[in-house]
Protein backbone atom coordinates (compact mmCIF):
# COMPACT_ATOMS: atom_id res chain seq x y z
CA UNK A 1 0.00 0.00 0.00
CA UNK A 2 1.64 3.66 -1.00
CA UNK A 3 1.94 6.11 1.55
CA UNK A 4 -0.78 8.15 -0.03
CA UNK A 5 -3.20 5.51 0.46
CA UNK A 6 -1.96 4.69 4.01
CA UNK A 7 -2.30 7.87 4.87
CA UNK A 8 -6.33 8.05 3.47
CA UNK A 9 -6.96 5.29 5.14
CA UNK A 10 -5.49 6.30 8.42
CA UNK A 11 -7.65 10.37 8.41
CA UNK A 12 -10.54 7.56 7.99
CA UNK A 13 -9.74 5.91 11.06
CA UNK A 14 -10.02 9.00 12.65
CA UNK A 15 -13.26 9.80 11.50
CA UNK A 16 -14.23 6.73 13.81
CA UNK A 17 -14.37 8.76 16.97
CA UNK A 18 -17.11 10.69 16.04
CA UNK A 19 -19.55 7.61 15.70
CA UNK A 20 -15.83 3.60 19.44
CA UNK A 21 -13.66 -11.49 37.02
CA UNK A 22 -16.47 -10.43 39.31
CA UNK A 23 -15.92 -8.09 42.67
CA UNK A 24 -19.53 -8.09 44.44
CA UNK A 25 -20.23 -4.97 46.51
CA UNK A 26 -20.19 -4.77 49.45
CA UNK A 27 -23.29 -5.33 51.57
CA UNK A 28 -25.49 -6.02 47.69
CA UNK A 29 -28.45 -8.32 48.34
CA UNK A 30 -30.83 -9.69 45.83
CA UNK A 31 -33.53 -7.65 44.54
CA UNK A 32 -37.08 -8.31 44.12
CA UNK A 33 -38.92 -8.47 40.93
CA UNK A 34 -41.96 -6.63 40.16
CA UNK A 35 -45.55 -7.67 41.36
CA UNK A 36 -46.13 -9.47 38.12
CA UNK A 37 -42.53 -11.69 38.99
CA UNK A 38 -41.13 -10.14 36.27
CA UNK A 39 -37.36 -8.94 36.52
CA UNK A 40 -37.03 -5.44 34.85
CA UNK A 41 -33.20 -4.64 33.46
CA UNK A 42 -31.98 -1.64 32.38
CA UNK A 43 -28.76 -1.48 30.19
CA UNK A 44 -26.59 1.89 30.01
CA UNK A 45 -23.65 2.76 27.87
CA UNK A 46 -21.71 3.30 25.17
CA UNK A 47 -20.70 1.74 22.00
CA UNK A 48 -18.57 -1.04 23.73
CA UNK A 49 -22.43 -2.00 25.43
CA UNK A 50 -24.66 -1.25 22.35
CA UNK A 51 -22.54 -3.64 20.11
CA UNK A 52 -21.50 -1.41 17.43
CA UNK A 53 -21.25 -2.80 13.84
CA UNK A 54 -22.62 -6.25 15.33
CA UNK A 55 -25.19 -7.23 12.90
CA UNK A 56 -28.52 -6.69 13.49
CA UNK A 57 -29.38 -2.77 14.06
CA UNK A 58 -32.11 -2.23 16.58
CA UNK A 59 -32.68 1.75 16.02
CA UNK A 60 -32.79 2.38 19.60
CA UNK A 61 -33.41 4.45 21.44
CA UNK A 62 -32.30 6.10 18.39
CA UNK A 63 -30.85 4.78 14.54
CA UNK A 64 -27.82 7.38 15.31
CA UNK A 65 -26.62 5.43 18.70
CA UNK A 66 -25.90 1.94 16.56
CA UNK A 67 -27.22 -0.38 18.97
CA UNK A 68 -27.59 -4.01 17.80
CA UNK A 69 -29.74 -6.56 19.00
CA UNK A 70 -26.61 -8.61 19.44
CA UNK A 71 -24.82 -6.36 22.14
CA UNK A 72 -24.35 -8.25 25.56
CA UNK A 73 -27.41 -6.71 26.90
CA UNK A 74 -30.11 -8.41 24.53
CA UNK A 75 -28.02 -11.60 24.99
CA UNK A 76 -27.90 -11.29 29.04
CA UNK A 77 -31.72 -10.73 28.48
CA UNK A 78 -32.11 -13.52 26.48
CA UNK A 79 -30.63 -15.90 28.55
CA UNK A 80 -32.11 -14.90 31.44
CA UNK A 81 -35.62 -13.99 29.91
CA UNK A 82 -35.35 -10.73 31.78
CA UNK A 83 -37.21 -7.67 30.32
CA UNK A 84 -34.85 -5.36 28.79
CA UNK A 85 -35.00 -1.41 28.33
CA UNK A 86 -31.92 -1.10 26.29
CA UNK A 87 -30.90 2.38 26.39
CA UNK A 88 -27.02 1.79 25.19
CA UNK A 89 -25.74 4.42 22.40
CA UNK A 90 -22.27 5.25 20.92
CA UNK A 91 -20.45 8.01 22.00
CA UNK A 92 -22.03 8.51 25.35
CA UNK A 93 -20.08 10.29 27.68
CA UNK A 94 -21.03 9.56 31.69
CA UNK A 95 -23.18 12.96 31.73
CA UNK A 96 -25.39 11.48 28.92
CA UNK A 97 -26.32 8.88 31.71
CA UNK A 98 -26.70 11.42 34.37
CA UNK A 99 -27.54 14.66 32.95
CA UNK A 100 -27.03 15.55 29.59
CA UNK A 101 -29.25 14.98 26.75
CA UNK A 102 -26.76 13.12 23.93
CA UNK A 103 -27.60 14.02 20.34
CA UNK A 104 -26.92 11.49 17.78
CA UNK A 105 -26.61 11.56 13.91
CA UNK A 106 -28.40 8.72 11.66
CA UNK A 107 -26.68 7.87 8.55
CA UNK A 108 -29.45 9.86 6.52
CA UNK A 109 -28.45 12.52 8.44
CA UNK A 110 -31.58 13.13 10.76
CA UNK A 111 -30.12 14.25 14.57
CA UNK A 112 -32.17 12.76 17.58
CA UNK A 113 -31.55 14.13 21.13
CA UNK A 114 -31.87 11.33 23.34
CA UNK A 115 -32.50 12.25 27.31
CA UNK A 116 -30.80 11.26 29.76
CA UNK A 117 -30.01 7.31 30.05
CA UNK A 118 -31.19 7.60 33.83
CA UNK A 119 -34.74 8.24 32.84
CA UNK A 120 -35.30 4.38 32.08
CA UNK A 121 -34.74 3.86 35.91
CA UNK A 122 -37.32 3.57 38.37
CA UNK A 123 -38.45 2.40 41.72
CA UNK A 124 -39.17 -0.97 40.02
CA UNK A 125 -35.86 -1.39 38.04
CA UNK A 126 -34.40 -5.07 39.49
CA UNK A 127 -31.20 -4.58 37.33
CA UNK A 128 -29.32 -2.36 36.06
CA UNK A 129 -25.76 -2.87 33.75
CA UNK A 130 -23.65 0.00 32.56
CA UNK A 131 -20.45 0.18 30.67
CA UNK A 132 -18.90 3.90 30.24
CA UNK A 133 -16.16 5.87 30.85
CA UNK A 134 -14.17 5.23 27.99
CA UNK A 135 -15.16 8.22 25.95
CA UNK A 136 -14.45 10.60 29.09
CA UNK A 137 -11.03 9.53 28.92
CA UNK A 138 -11.07 10.46 25.51
CA UNK A 139 -9.41 6.60 24.59
CA UNK A 140 -11.57 6.24 20.96
CA UNK A 141 -9.20 9.83 19.04
CA UNK A 142 -6.60 8.85 21.35
CA UNK A 143 -6.28 5.57 20.34
CA UNK A 144 -6.92 6.62 16.60
CA UNK A 145 -4.22 9.05 16.45
CA UNK A 146 -1.86 6.37 17.07
CA UNK A 147 -2.78 4.74 14.44
CA UNK A 148 0.47 4.21 11.93
CA UNK A 149 2.08 4.10 8.84
CA UNK A 150 4.58 1.12 9.59
CA UNK A 151 5.83 -0.71 12.26
CA UNK A 152 8.44 2.41 13.13
CA UNK A 153 5.72 5.13 12.44
CA UNK A 154 4.88 7.83 11.89
CA UNK A 155 1.83 7.76 13.49
CA UNK A 156 -1.04 10.39 12.43
CA UNK A 157 -0.90 12.12 15.52
CA UNK A 158 -3.76 14.50 17.29
CA UNK A 159 -3.23 16.55 14.35
CA UNK A 160 -3.00 14.24 11.65
CA UNK A 161 0.65 15.73 10.59
CA UNK A 162 2.09 12.29 10.46
CA UNK A 163 5.24 13.37 12.35
CA UNK A 164 6.33 11.41 15.42
CA UNK A 165 7.23 7.95 15.23
CA UNK A 166 5.07 6.90 18.35
CA UNK A 167 1.92 9.07 19.65
CA UNK A 168 3.46 7.91 23.48
CA UNK A 169 5.56 11.04 23.93
CA UNK A 170 2.50 13.71 22.63
CA UNK A 171 0.53 13.06 25.70
CA UNK A 172 3.79 13.44 28.22
CA UNK A 173 3.67 16.97 28.64
CA UNK A 174 6.36 18.28 31.05
CA UNK A 175 7.43 14.91 32.47
CA UNK A 176 3.13 14.55 33.63
CA UNK A 177 0.92 12.16 31.39
CA UNK A 178 -1.98 13.91 30.39
CA UNK A 179 -4.03 10.70 29.77
CA UNK A 180 -3.52 9.54 33.38
CA UNK A 181 -3.74 12.57 35.13
CA UNK A 182 -7.00 12.95 33.11
CA UNK A 183 -8.44 9.27 34.18
CA UNK A 184 -7.56 10.19 37.99
CA UNK A 185 -8.61 13.52 38.44
CA UNK A 186 -11.76 14.13 35.67
CA UNK A 187 -13.20 10.68 34.53
CA UNK A 188 -12.52 9.61 38.42
CA UNK A 189 -14.93 12.08 39.52
CA UNK A 190 -17.29 11.67 36.76
CA UNK A 191 -18.02 8.25 37.37
CA UNK A 192 -18.67 8.42 40.97
CA UNK A 193 -21.14 11.15 40.20
CA UNK A 194 -23.05 8.94 37.55
CA UNK A 195 -23.18 5.64 39.91
CA UNK A 196 -24.48 7.89 42.44
CA UNK A 197 -27.49 8.93 40.15
CA UNK A 198 -27.80 5.13 38.88
CA UNK A 199 -28.05 4.53 42.62
CA UNK A 200 -30.72 7.04 43.62
CA UNK A 201 -32.84 6.40 40.68
CA UNK A 202 -32.63 2.51 40.85
CA UNK A 203 -32.78 2.70 44.65
CA UNK A 204 -34.35 -1.11 44.44
CA UNK A 205 -32.15 -2.40 41.81
CA UNK A 206 -28.67 -4.85 41.64
CA UNK A 207 -25.95 -2.16 39.57
CA UNK A 208 -23.54 -4.19 37.70
CA UNK A 209 -20.31 -1.62 36.49
CA UNK A 210 -19.36 -3.90 33.51
CA UNK A 211 -15.61 -3.47 32.66
CA UNK A 212 -14.12 -2.98 29.69
CA UNK A 213 -12.40 -5.70 27.93
CA UNK A 214 -8.95 -5.11 26.86
CA UNK A 215 -8.19 -3.77 23.50
CA UNK A 216 -3.96 -4.24 24.00
CA UNK A 217 -2.18 -6.92 24.47
CA UNK A 218 0.26 -7.10 27.65
CA UNK A 219 3.45 -7.74 27.21
CA UNK A 220 3.71 -11.95 28.06
CA UNK A 221 0.63 -11.60 25.13
CA UNK A 222 1.58 -9.09 23.01
CA UNK A 223 3.47 -11.76 19.49
CA UNK A 224 7.07 -12.06 19.15
CA UNK A 225 7.11 -10.26 16.13
CA UNK A 226 4.75 -6.72 17.76
CA UNK A 227 1.22 -6.45 16.83
CA UNK A 228 1.24 -4.35 13.60
CA UNK A 229 0.10 -5.10 10.38
CA UNK A 230 -0.27 -2.94 7.66
CA UNK A 231 -3.50 -0.49 7.47
CA UNK A 232 -5.99 -2.33 4.89
CA UNK A 233 -3.63 -5.40 3.96
CA UNK A 234 -5.26 -7.92 6.37
CA UNK A 235 -9.40 -8.04 6.76
CA UNK A 236 -8.89 -6.11 10.24
CA UNK A 237 -5.43 -4.61 10.72
CA UNK A 238 -3.36 -3.71 14.14
CA UNK A 239 -1.86 -0.19 13.08
CA UNK A 240 0.29 0.49 15.91
CA UNK A 241 3.71 0.28 17.04
CA UNK A 242 5.09 -1.33 19.92
CA UNK A 243 5.40 1.39 21.95
CA UNK A 244 2.30 2.80 21.60
CA UNK A 245 0.67 -1.15 22.43
CA UNK A 246 2.61 -1.17 25.72
CA UNK A 247 1.42 2.21 26.07
CA UNK A 248 -2.35 2.36 25.24
CA UNK A 249 -3.18 -0.92 27.41
CA UNK A 250 -1.47 0.66 30.65
CA UNK A 251 -3.93 3.42 29.92
CA UNK A 252 -6.95 1.05 30.09
CA UNK A 253 -5.62 -0.90 33.04
CA UNK A 254 -6.11 2.33 34.85
CA UNK A 255 -9.37 2.90 33.34
CA UNK A 256 -10.37 0.01 34.36
CA UNK A 257 -8.87 0.54 38.17
CA UNK A 258 -11.00 3.92 38.01
CA UNK A 259 -13.67 2.19 36.92
CA UNK A 260 -13.57 -0.49 39.55
CA UNK A 261 -12.60 2.01 42.65
CA UNK A 262 -15.54 4.42 41.93
CA UNK A 263 -17.97 1.49 41.49
CA UNK A 264 -16.44 0.06 44.88
CA UNK A 265 -17.01 3.52 46.69
CA UNK A 266 -20.83 4.02 45.26
CA UNK A 267 -21.41 0.38 46.45
CA UNK A 268 -21.54 -0.96 43.35
CA UNK A 269 -20.86 -4.72 41.57
CA UNK A 270 -17.91 -4.77 38.96
CA UNK A 271 -17.33 -7.22 36.50
CA UNK A 272 -13.30 -7.20 35.46
CA UNK A 273 -13.02 -8.00 32.20
CA UNK A 274 -9.80 -7.24 31.24
CA UNK A 275 -8.03 -10.20 33.17
CA UNK A 276 -9.87 -12.81 31.25
CA UNK A 277 -9.60 -11.00 27.80
CA UNK A 278 -6.13 -9.64 28.05
CA UNK A 279 -4.73 -12.35 25.42
CA UNK A 280 -7.94 -11.96 22.97
CA UNK A 281 -7.41 -8.61 22.54
CA UNK A 282 -7.35 -7.20 18.86
CA UNK A 283 -3.63 -8.80 18.50
CA UNK A 284 -3.19 -10.78 17.09
CA UNK A 285 -6.46 -10.79 15.16
CA UNK A 286 -7.86 -14.63 15.05
CA UNK A 287 -10.32 -16.39 15.92
CA UNK A 288 -9.83 -15.71 19.60
CA UNK A 289 -9.59 -12.03 19.63
CA UNK A 290 -12.47 -10.76 21.05
CA UNK A 291 -11.84 -6.90 19.69
CA UNK A 292 -12.03 -6.51 15.93
CA UNK A 293 -8.90 -4.48 14.32
CA UNK A 294 -9.55 -1.82 11.68
CA UNK A 295 -11.03 -2.91 8.84
CA UNK A 296 -11.45 -0.57 5.46
CA UNK A 297 -14.74 -1.03 3.68
CA UNK A 298 -14.70 -2.27 0.62
CA UNK A 299 -18.17 -1.86 -0.81
CA UNK A 300 -17.58 1.22 -2.33
CA UNK A 301 -20.16 2.78 -0.40
CA UNK A 302 -20.59 3.98 3.11
CA UNK A 303 -17.86 5.27 5.42
CA UNK A 304 -14.33 4.25 3.96
CA UNK A 305 -13.80 2.82 8.03
CA UNK A 306 -16.19 0.18 9.35
CA UNK A 307 -18.18 1.03 11.54
CA UNK A 308 -16.75 -2.14 13.78
CA UNK A 309 -13.55 -1.44 14.05
CA UNK A 310 -11.98 -1.32 16.69
CA UNK A 311 -15.08 -2.82 18.97
CA UNK A 312 -16.24 -6.28 20.13
CA UNK A 313 -16.71 -8.50 17.66
CA UNK A 314 -19.60 -11.43 18.46
CA UNK A 315 -17.20 -13.24 20.18
CA UNK A 316 -16.32 -10.56 22.18
CA UNK A 317 -19.70 -8.92 22.80
CA UNK A 318 -20.60 -12.91 24.00
CA UNK A 319 -17.80 -12.74 26.40
CA UNK A 320 -19.19 -9.63 27.81
CA UNK A 321 -22.55 -11.58 28.37
CA UNK A 322 -20.76 -14.75 29.60
CA UNK A 323 -19.06 -12.66 32.25
CA UNK A 324 -21.86 -10.04 33.49
CA UNK A 325 -24.24 -13.42 33.00
CA UNK A 326 -22.02 -15.25 35.99
CA UNK A 327 -22.29 -11.90 38.14
CA UNK A 328 -25.86 -11.44 38.36
CA UNK A 329 -26.09 -15.01 38.95
CA UNK A 330 -24.10 -15.09 41.97
CA UNK A 331 -25.68 -12.23 43.24
CA UNK A 332 -28.86 -14.45 43.62
CA UNK A 333 -31.41 -14.13 40.49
Amino acid sequence: MNSSIKRSGVAAVLLLAASMAVVPAAGATAATTDSSGAVNYVALGDSYAAGQGLATPTGQPAAGCNQTAEDYPHQLAAKLGYNLTDMTCSGAVTENISKNEQSVTDASGAVTSLPVQASALNDSTNIVTVTIGGNDAGFAPVIQSCVATSPDGPVAGSNQDFKDPTCTEQYMKKGVDTLSKNIADKVARHLDSTFKTIKKAAPNAQIFVVGYPSLFPDAASTPAAGCFTDLGTEPSSVSFTATDVAYLHSVEVQLNQTIAEQAAAAGLTFVDNLPASVSHSMCPQGPSSYINGIALNSTGTGPLVNPASLHPNLVGATFLASQTYDAVTASGY
